[in-house]
């Protein structure tokens, strides 16, 4: 967990190291930070694993989300409604957990790979992979394709007011509303390899990690300049993925 300095810009962004977590996974592709500051990671392994950490990095619990054969790749926390959604990678489904009782409440078959999640006005936007992203109503579990193009995968995507960001199969980033408009795209082949984590902070700068590059990359608001902010002499090695948390300025 890095706290951030007092800055709007990309130029001035410093990150300082307080807190190093044994994340106990062995291919951990995303992670969450609760309302209370405990952390929760998803580990692609069969079976499903979730494990949810104490502040200190300690385990608290773990959730197995399925069968032998059934993964977990992403995840996403309703805060209102204090559910987990979580997504299946190959195995082309969400499950919904009551973080409450730590029950499955549902389970909705999308019929794609299926990889980042985020949740919005009762929907939940997701990166279908060759399917583009999409959007499932869960009101009646219907799904919509909003931006027909295939997106990068194992890849998350991200919510920030009411702008949309998914990383496309050639590493490029693009922003879009929630209708599926393009706001802008920029792409990031040159400095970014494999990109995979992507996360926005409070003032709408965009985080995107490279898995094979070694580093991260944050962007201005308005997609118009970057910069490597870690890389692989800070100590990263394959970074999935990345999380900001809104509540506390770190991420």
């Amino acid at each position: 967990m890095v706290p951030m300095t007092p800055s709007h810009t990309i130029d001035d962004l410093k990150l300082t190291l307080i807190q190093t977590v044994k994340t106990m996974g062995a291919y951990i592709t995303d992670c969450s930070v609760l309302p209370d500051g405990r952390m929760i990671f998803s580990n692609y392994v069969h079976g499903g694993q979730i494990n949810v950490m104490k502040t200190d990095g300690s385990l608290d619990f773990t959730l197995q989300t399925g069968s032998y054969a059934s993964c977990t790749s992403h995840i996403h926390y309703i805060e209102d409604s204090q559910k987990l959604v979580v997504t299946s990678g190959m195995n082309k489904s969400i499950t919904i957990i009551d973080m409450k009782n730590r029950k499955t409440e549902k389970s909705i078959k999308v019929g794609s790979w299926i990889y980042g999640i985020v949740h919005k006005d009762g929907k939940l936007f997701y990166n279908g992979c060759t399917s583009g992203l999409c959007v499932v109503s869960l009101d009646d579990d219907s799904i919509t394709n909003l931006v027909n193009v295939a997106l990068s995968q194992v890849s998350g995507i991200a919510i920030w007011s009411c702008h949309l960001y998914y990383i496309n199969i050639d590493n490029s980033v693009t922003c879009c509303d929630l209708q599926g408009k393009l706001k802008w795209e920029i792409n990031l082949a040159s400095i970014l390899r494999r990109a995979r984590g992507i996360t926005i902070d409070n003032y709408g700068r965009v985080y995107v990690a490279g898995y094979y590059s070694h580093n991260v990359v944050v962007l201005s608001p308005d997609g118009d300049k970057h910069r490597v902010l870690l890389s692989k002499k800070d100590g990263l090695k394959r970074p999935q993925s990345i999380f900001f948390d809104r509540k506390i300025t770190s991420y």
